[in-house]
C-alpha cells in the first residue's frame, strides 16, 4: 500500500527548527534527503497522509530462497513522495519511499556565483517563472571568556527569485553567501515541487592571465 508523504510540511519544518536556533544542530532534525529514515526509524507519522493506492502482487521466488527481480507496476502517476509498505503473509512487512518526480533543479559553478536550471523531469523542457526559493544557515563558535566554554552561534538568511523564460536563474553571490549551507525549493501555481540540498554555494574565479594569455612560437631552420 502507498500513503503520501507531505514533503512540503517536512521542508518548512526544518526551516523552522533551525530558525529556532538550538544551542546545537541535531542532524537528524535537518537530515531532508533521508526521508525514509525519518518516517520508518523515528516514527515521525506527521509527514505521512492519506492511503492512496493498494494492490497484491503474487509471490514466485525461486528454490531455495535464491533472489529473484522482477517489476512491480505501481498505480501513482501523480508526483510527490510515497512511503510504500509491502505485508507479507505472517507478519513481516518492508518499507521504502517511493518518488514521482516531474520536476528537477541543476546547479553548476560559474564565475562568482552559481547557475540553476529548472526543467521537466521526463523531457527536459524548461519550467518558467518557477518561485526558487532559498534557505540557508551557518553555524559560528563562540568562546565565553570568562567560563572558556562555548557554544554555537546560528545565523539563517533566505530570499526568493523566478527562473526566466528558459528555466534558468544564475545567483551571483558574495563571500557571505559561501559560508551559508542552502536549501533552494522550487514551486509553481500548478503544483510542481522540487528541492535542492542542503548544499553549499562555491564557486570558482576565472584567471585571466590564464585563459586571456596569448603564446606565439615561431620555428625555423636556422
Amino acid at each position: 500500500e502507498a500513503h503520501e508523504v507531505d514533503v512540503r510540511k517536512l521542508l518548512d519544518d526544518v526551516k523552522s527548527y533551525i530558525k529556532s536556533r538550538p544551542k546545537q544542530l541535531e542532524w537528524e532534525q535537518v537530515n531532508i534527503a533521508d526521508i525514509g529514515y525519518r518516517l520508518v526509524t523515528k516514527n515521525q507519522t506527521k509527514y505521512v497522509g492519506d492511503r492512496v493506492a493498494q494492490w497484491a502482487v503474487d509471490l514466485e521466488p525461486l528454490p531455495d530462497h535464491f533472489d529473484r527481480r522482477v517489476t512491480v507496476t505501481t498505480p501513482m502517476q501523480k508526483p510527490g513522495a510515497y512511503l510504500l509498505t509491502a505485508n507479507l503473509p505472517g507478519g513481516n512487512s518492508t518499507r521504502i519511499v517511493l518518488w514521482v518526480a516531474d520536476t528537477v533543479i541543476v546547479k553548476k559553478p560559474l564565475d562568482g556565483g552559481n547557475y540553476y536550471y529548472v526543467g521537466d523531469s521526463a523531457s527536459g523542457t524548461p519550467v518558467a517563472k518557477a518561485n526558487l526559493e532559498f534557505f540557508g544557515y551557518r553555524q559560528d563558535w563562540k568562546e565565553n571568556r570568562l567560563t572558556g566554554r562555548g557554544s554555537h552561534e546560528i545565523h539563517t538568511r533566505e530570499f526568493a527569485e523566478y527562473s526566466d523564460a528558459d528555466g534558468q536563474f544564475i545567483h551571483t553571490g558574495n563571500e557571505e553567501d559561501r559560508r551559508y549551507t542552502w536549501v533552494i525549493i522550487a514551486t509553481t501555481p500548478q503544483g510542481r515541487l522540487a528541492y535542492l540540498g542542503f548544499t553549499g554555494a562555491w564557486w570558482g574565479r576565472r584567471h585571466d592571465a590564464e585563459y586571456n594569455q596569448v603564446k606565439v612560437f615561431v620555428i625555423t631552420d636556422r
